[in-house]
């Protein structure tokens, strides 16, 4: 029986996941005429939905598609695999739901942990998650267990690990560097450029980390509503954390950094600390006020 190939593009959370899966999906028409199948999900551009026990019937719907496609390779990306797959025994139902018929490879990006932290940081405080950056400890930071947990599961020559761009995040460079990665030409793909997702400049960040939003419709029209919000104003610092507090993160899991970088043959390390002038410039936030956690507020009910 000929086997099928299935890409499995897993994160990491903040890591361009939600730009990248707008473009591929976009991309569906091209990307099935070289032979791979990227599902349309019921809701959104990714698959996250795919692999939530409750809707295991989207999984196999989108199964059934991908076998009367015509093509040969499918291609899921999920974030949230990357929850999931820390634990052993998930991981290993998820492996064995394709194993039969397909051979699979994982694509995970890696980020930079102190700005991983920052920027996962900045995501859940929109939900509901309250508290100071420090109380935060909720991801999983150490890279080397992660993929030790990943490659127990499915096998070192599965995995292809991959830096996230830091410096250039806009779409076509990620794009750019998960075609190298997944074998496909980013030539055929169109993608508009824009940077979605984005987060808020911290003193916006600082007040939902003091306010618990939650994460139903009204919480989710007050995060929409605070996007255009004048008020907190922004001081232009971009980092919650001081620059000591950058540097131990890194230094905390370097030697388990050096050993991934290594093993998986990244093209390139995952970065050491450097002094740079948006740290030098770098300040702790002023306290949320009253008067703007006020304004804020009345803001929100009037415009509702």
């Amino acid at each position: 029986m000929a086997r099928y190939r299935l890409t499995l593009h897993c994160g990491l959370h903040k890591t361009g996941t939600t730009a990248l899966q707008k473009v591929l999906h976009r991309n569906r028409g091209a990307l099935a005429a070289r032979g791979v199948f990227y599902p349309s999900p019921p809701e959104g551009v990714g698959h996250n939905r795919f692999f939530r026990a409750a809707l295991a019937h989207e999984l196999q719907h989108a199964l059934e598609a991908f076998f009367v496609s015509g093509t040969e390779r499918l291609l899921l990306s999920a974030e949230d695999l990357s929850l999931h797959l820390l634990d052993p025994a998930r991981a290993r139902a998820i492996r064995d739901t394709f194993a039969r018929l397909f051979d699979i490879e994982i694509i995970v990006y890696l980020r930079r942990q102190d700005r991983l932290k920052e920027s996962v940081y900045a995501e859940i405080v929109k939900r509901r998650f309250t508290g100071p950056i420090e109380t935060d400890t909720h991801y999983m930071l150490d890279f080397r267990e992660r993929l030790a947990r990943l490659e127990a599961a499915f096998g070192r020559d599965a995995m292809k690990v991959r830096l996230y761009p830091e410096d250039a995040p806009c779409p076509a460079t990620l794009l750019a560097d998960f075609c190298a990665a997944a074998g496909l030409d980013p030539a055929a793909m169109e993608t508009d450029g824009t940077r979605h997702n984005a987060a808020f400049h911290r003193r916006k960040t600082l007040l939902l980390s003091e306010m618990p939003v939650g994460g139903g419709p009204s919480g989710r029209e007050f995060i929409r509503f605070l996007a255009t919000s004048a008020v907190p104003d922004d001081d232009g610092i971009r980092f919650l954390g001081a620059p000591d507090t950058h540097r131990a993160i890194l230094e905390t899991y370097r030697a388990g950094n050096d050993a991934v970088a290594a093993r998986y043959g990244m093209p390139e390390p995952l970065p050491t600390f450097e002094m740079t002038e948006e740290h030098a410039a770098w300040r702790p936030p002023a306290p949320i006020t009253e008067a703007e956690r006020k304004a804020v507020l009345h803001a929100f009910v009037a415009a509702d």
